[in-house]
């Protein structure tokens, strides 16, 4: 791990995490299990197949890879086939929410449900991932149909995912603050569950 991540931790732990330890905030976001930037040669091979074909090919591929435990490439592709399907949704004259609409969505819930924690298990290899699936989203433009904005909206998405990706590498400290936030309001959220449970159970009548 680089030295910046290690006195990045340092400075979370003394400002914005209050209590949580350096080892704990380094194991919940570098997990040391996972291989950090690395990508089966097939990946290139997988994306430059699927490249003009529906998107929804693009998730049969990412379904494929995490079959196959290659996470990495599962995540570029999901990446990729999430943005590849908003444009083709976005641009297609002929789009209706119930069709392709809802494919998209159904799609993009059930993928980011295994894929997004697994990102943010390590958020150098993240930064990785988003480097990979936006660089070839940039050097492999590719538009479904003819549309006024197709430009300026493949650009955006392109640079989401380098800008985040630089973000991710350079100053992660906005970025895990924003996933302890979120940590927090789950297990807050969870601790009134239980507890409005438990009232519930207490005011039950008694058998006797």
């Amino acid at each position: 791990m680089r030295t910046f991540t290690l006195l990045l931790f340092c400075c979370l732990t003394a400002t914005a995490f209050g209590q949580d330890s350096t080892q704990t905030l380094k194991s919940r976001y570098y997990s040391d299990k996972i291989a950090v930037g690395v990508f089966d040669k097939t990946l290139s091979d997988s994306l430059e197949y699927a490249n003009k074909l529906h998107p929804a090919q693009l998730y049969t591929i990412c379904g494929s890879f995490y079959r196959d435990s290659m996470l990495n490439e599962a995540a570029v592709v999901y990446l990729i086939a999430r943005n590849r399907y908003r444009l083709y949704n976005k641009t297609n004259p002929n789009y209706e929410a119930s069709a392709d609409g809802a494919l998209a969505g159904s799609f993009s819930s059930i993928f980011g449900s295994v894929v997004t924690p697994y990102l943010q298990e390590n958020l150098e290899n993240f930064a990785h991932v988003l480097k990979f699936s936006g660089t070839w989203y940039k050097e492999n433009k590719y538009f479904y149909f003819d549309y006024p904005e197709n430009d300026s909206l493949y650009q955006l998405q392109t640079d989401a995912m380098l800008q985040l990706s630089d973000t991710l590498l350079n100053h992660p400290e906005e970025y895990i603050q924003q996933l302890e936030n979120k940590r927090k309001e789950r297990e807050e959220l969870m601790k009134k569950y239980e507890e409005e449970l438990d009232d519930e159970f207490e005011d039950m009548p008694s058998e006797d």
